[in-house]
This record gives C-alpha cells, sequence and structure tokens, in this order.
C-alpha cells in the first residue's frame, strides 16, 4: 500500500477585532485503499501531446524515495534512503468549532478557526535530519494554536454579542480564520513558507491577507529580511517601480509616485510580508494594503539577477535552477506571465450540472494573478482535493495536477505554462509523489492490482525537460516494505493466501521468468513482486523463493492466471 504525504507550512501573528489571531488551511494527503479493479497501464498508454527530445539528458540522482521500499535484492531502494532536501508534510488541521441549528433546522458553524499541521519528516529511523528544523516548526505550530484558541474565544464572544438573536429569516453568518500555507522554496539552507491570512469577522466580505515566515534549513532559526536585504536605501522606490511596471497605476489609493513610496515605506518599517523563492524576496501586499479590494493584491519581486546590490548573494549564487513545489490552495505564488510579475493563485470547485441538479466529481478553476490569466480547466474527477505540483525544469514552467478517486485510482494530467495559459501535454493513468523540493527521480504508482484489493504497482520515472514523465523501466514493483518482510506478524495478516496450487516458473532476483516450471502450493504466504502490466506477474514467497506466472490482463483491471482470476487464487489475509 502507498504511503504516501503531501506537504506545506505554517504560521505569522495577526491581531484582529480585540484578540490576536492566525492564519489558516491545507493540503490533504493519505493511503488510498480500494477493492476494485483497475485498467492495466503500460508506457505505450501513456496520452502524450508533447514530443520526448530528451534521450540525451542526465538521469538525477534518487534520493527522494520512501526509505523503506526494498528492491529485488531486497536492499534499500534508493543507496541513500532518506532525501537531501527536508522532507515535510501538512495536515488540515480543523483546530475548533461551535455550531448552532439555524431557523431552517440546519446545522451550522457559528465560529471556525483551522490550521495546517506542519512536520519535517525527522525520526530515529532517518537518523533526525533536519532536527532542528522540525523544532522550530513544532514550536510555530504550537504558538499558532495557541493564538487561534484566543482568537476562537474572541469571534465566539462577538458571535453571540451580534448574531444570537437575529430575527428569523435575517442573514447568520459563520466568523471564521483560516491560515492557509505553501512551501515556496525548501532545500538546504532555506525553508520559505507563503502564507494566507484568510478571516471573516462580519461586514460586507472576508479578507485575505498574504505573508510569509522563513527559516534556516540547518540551524531552524527564523531568517530576518535583514539577513537578506543588504541595502535598504532605495528599496521603496524600486518596490515602486516593480508596482508601476506590472499593475496599473490607477488601482493605488496613493494619488501620486511620492505617496506610494511613503505608503510602501510605512509597511517596510512595521514589517511587510516576504519570502525567499529561488530567483529573489517576494513582498505581499495583501487586501487594501494599496488598492482597493476589488483591485486584489500586489506582489512585488524583487530578484536577484535584476537587483544583486540589494540581496545576499549567499542566499541566490547556489540556489537551485530546477525545482519542484508543491502548490497549496488559496496561497499566493510568486510568478512571471509574459514579462510582467504576478502570482499564481489555485483554487477548485466541483462543477455544477443544471440538468442534473448535482455537483460532477470534475474540478475546474485555475487563476494566474488577479484573475487577469484566469482559465477555467477541468480535472478529471476527484472525491479529494487534487493534488498539484510546480516544476521548473530546462527553463520551462509546468503544472502536475495529481487526482485521487474514491476507489483509490490515481489519474495524473500535465501542463506547460505558456504565456499565462495552462496548455496540456499530457495524461496518465496512475500516480506520483515528490518528497521534496528537490527534482529527483518520482514514484510512478500505476493502477495495476494484484488481487481485487489495494495493492498497486511503481515504477521509478522522472520529469524530461519537455516537461513530460517518462518511467525508467517496463517493469512495475509492488509496493514490498522491509517491516513486511522481517516481522513474522505481517506474514500472518498483511500478506496473501494462495487459495490453490497454481503452476507456473521460477523467478530470477530480479522477478523475471526463467524456464524452471515451479507449483505454488496451496497454503503458502505471499506478496506480490513484480509485473509488466501485460504479459507475467511475480509474487514472493514466505519460503524466500519468487514465482512467476503468464499472465492476461483485461481492460476492466482483472489479471488472469491459467485463465482463472488472480481474485480466486489469492486471498488477502488482515486482522480486519
Amino acid at each position: 500500500m502507498k504511503k504516501f504525504t503531501v506537504g506545506i507550512i505554517a504560521g505569522i501573528l495577526i491581531l484582529s477585532l480585540t484578540t490576536a489571531c492566525l492564519p489558516t488551511v491545507a493540503v490533504n494527503g493519505g493511503d488510498k485503499d480500494s477493492n476494485s479493479g483497475f485498467a492495466t497501464i503500460e508506457p505505450d498508454d501513456i496520452k502524450d501531446s508533447g514530443n520526448d527530445n530528451d534521450a540525451n539528458t542526465t538521469d538525477n540522482t534518487d534520493n527522494g524515495n520512501d526509505g523503506s521500499t526494498v528492491n529485488a535484492n531486497g536492499n534499500d531502494a534508493s543507496d541513500s534512503p532518506y532525501a537531501d532536501y527536508p522532507e515535510y508534510s501538512v495536515w488540515q488541521y480543523p483546530l475548533k468549532n461551535e455550531t448552532f441549528t439555524d431557523p431552517e433546522g440546519k446545522t451550522r458553524d457559528k465560529v471556525m478557526v483551522s490550521y495546517d499541521s506542519i512536520s519535517i519528516n525527522s525520526y530515529e529511523d532517518n537518523g533526525f535530519v533536519y532536527k532542528e528544523l522540525s523544532d522550530s516548526i513544532k514550536e510555530y505550530n504550537k504558538e499558532l494554536e495557541e493564538t487561534l484558541q484566543t482568537t476562537f474565544d474572541g469571534l465566539l464572544k462577538d458571535w453571540n454579542e451580534y448574531y444570537s438573536d437575529v430575527e428569523e429569516g435575517s442573514y447568520i453568518p459563520t466568523l471564521y480564520e483560516i491560515v492557509h500555507m505553501g512551501v515556496v522554496r525548501a532545500d538546504k539552507q532555506v525553508f520559505s513558507i507563503a502564507i494566507n491570512d484568510e478571516t471573516y469577522y462580519g461586514g460586507a466580505h472576508g479578507g485575505n491577507y498574504p505573508y510569509g515566515v522563513t527559516f534556516d534549513s540547518q540551524t531552524g532559526k527564523q531568517i530576518a529580511l535583514s539577513d537578506v536585504i543588504i541595502k535598504n536605501d532605495g528599496l521603496n522606490k524600486i518596490i515602486v517601480d516593480e508596482l508601476y511596471e506590472n499593475y496599473d497605476k490607477e488601482i493605488f489609493f496613493a494619488e501620486d509616485r511620492d505617496e506610494l513610496e511613503k505608503e510602501v515605506q510605512e509597511y517596510l518599517n512595521d514589517g511587510l510580508g516576504w519570502t525567499i523563492n529561488y530567483e529573489g524576496v517576494s513582498f505581499y501586499f495583501g487586501d487594501y494594503a494599496l488598492a482597493a479590494y476589488a483591485s486584489g493584491h500586489q506582489v512585488v519581486y524583487i530578484n536577484y539577477d535584476k537587483y544583486p546590490e540589494y540581496l545576499n548573494a549567499d542566499y541566490f549564487e547556489n540556489a537551485d535552477k530546477e525545482y519542484v513545489v508543491r502548490v497549496s490552495a488559496d496561497v499566493y505564488y510568486p510568478y512571471t506571465v509574459n514579462g510582467k510579475e504576478s502570482y499564481l493563485w489555485f483554487d477548485w470547485e466541483k462543477k455544477y450540472i443544471e440538468e442534473s441538479g448535482y455537483y460532477s466529481d470534475t474540478y475546474q478553476y485555475l487563476n494566474i494573478g488577479n484573475n487577469e490569466f484566469y482559465q477555467q480547466l477541468d480535472m478529471d474527477g476527484s472525491f479529494i482535493d487534487p493534488g498539484l505540483y510546480i516544476i521548473r525544469k530546462n527553463g520551462k514552467d509546468f503544472l502536475y495536477l495529481q487526482n485521487y478517486f474514491y476507489d483509490g485510482v490515481e489519474f495524473l494530467q500535465t501542463f506547460e505554462i505558456q504565456n499565462g495559459k495552462f496548455v496540456s501535454i499530457g495524461e496518465y493513468d496512475g500516480g506520483i509523489s515528490f518528497n521534496t523540493n528537490e527534482l529527483v527521480e518520482t514514484i510512478f504508482d500505476t493502477n495495476i492490482p494484484f488481487t481485487g484489493n489495494f495493492e498497486f504497482a511503481w515504477k521509478n520515472a522522472r520529469v524530461t525537460d519537455n516537461g513530460t514523465l517518462e518511467p525508467k523501466s517496463n517493469i512495475f514493483r509492488y509496493h514490498i516494505y522491509k517491516e513486511d518482510l522481517d516481522s513474522e506478524e505481517s506474514w500472518k495478516t498483511g500478506c496473501y493466501e494462495v487459495l490453490e496450487d497454481i503452476e507456473g516458473y521460477a523467478a530470477d532476483e530480479e522477478g523475471d521468468l526463467l524456464d524452471d516450471k515451479l507449483t505454488l502450493k496451496k497454503g503458502s504466504k505471499v506478496l506480490p513482486f513484480s509485473t509488466d502490466g501485460s504479459t507475467f506477474i511475480t509474487v514472493l514467497c514466505s519460503d524466500g523463493k519468487k514465482y512467476a506466472f503468464n499472465a492476461k490482463f483485461d481492460d476492466s483491471g482483472r489479471i488472469f492466471i491459467n485463465n482463472k482470476n488472480t481474485y480466486d487464487l489469492f486471498d488477502y489475509i488482515s486482522e480486519w
């Protein structure tokens, strides 16, 4: 079963009403179990509209795989089982809510506060890598939670005072504070988080207030803006230069340039929100900071190549030129479109089908900037929020959109970002995940089952210079973990029992069929080992031998050995 995590990070303190508040939200991840059959997948089945001219590209070093996966020899699948870069996870954490029954008899929230629970994957098993960073994030989460608890108490008091006795038929709102977070850079040096504080305290509409927090990956200490900006004289003028270059001058409250420079300087003095990306520093101006609510947010880059005299070279001269960034909904990612500095902003909703009156399983809506490059993009069905990755490769930008279906099936759509548009370059029946922001090989999980349950086969794959996904082998492996092999208990409850004698062949260490015939005896305990997805399948027996079988795969995902469905030949043993 695939072990899947998705990542991102948290926080910053903001005062709201009479109480201190903090921002919130998250990204989903989880194991995907299924009892359905799935379509067989081969590299040739990939529906790819892009041409791969990447034959001469050197493979990336694979140090981003799950450390517990083993290869055909029973050894670690990677020489270095733990990634060089910080591995991080984020889980949506609805901290607290209180409900009421509205006049229509519906249960609704009076007040809700929520934030992302962030963790750096630092454990005894991996030598406590990035322990200092992990400890700092834990402390940050703790402070965030304490602040939101205080926020909740203040909002609940306000709700009870203003809305508890409203007349029937009147609008009764939910007051909330939600913290959305997304990692914009995570490498050996910098761990920088973009945050969007989404709030509604009553009134005509809520607000969104973007900012950031940045840590030193090695020491775990927060990096101050003064560590990154080495020259302050004229910084406000440069920011205004960028604002005028990339936004309509008419949107700003300031009547002239001098007034706008003074406003920007005041924000710099008070603590303007910022993050470090791979190319420079980004400054965030949220709702009402410089312009009306309808004008949205403004994001300003101070890029190292353009303003080297203002930025500390230590953070940028050796920064990655190629990387992958996991994307969180409702977080503002600095991005340049058609030469204009803007931002990527992702939101998704279920598509409403008027004929049926129901919402479909298809998500839509992707945005660049303040709807300037808005694009409605159908994202094939999902019962879980899509996983999104922005990939910089070969000087180009790509979007990988990973969907997880209710029954465990995965479907990957890939796009190149061209002139503010998402242009489809490929679709894949399977799924991926990147453990870090380092663009290394990924695991490509196909929808090939072993029997009728949740076992999926995988293979190493990489992103080519074209942005397409290229599996590195025709052979798929099933997920086998060390604890499964070493634990006597797992051979009793976490494997398959053979229901009848099955005629097959011996297999070598790689799982390939040999000429020697072997019979897998009824009552044996096995784990699925490998397959090519079209002609054979191999199992690993508790006796240490590998058994291989000629197999047939049909369009519904069923696998047949000796004309019998594997579902009838193998029974999964579980405590449940």
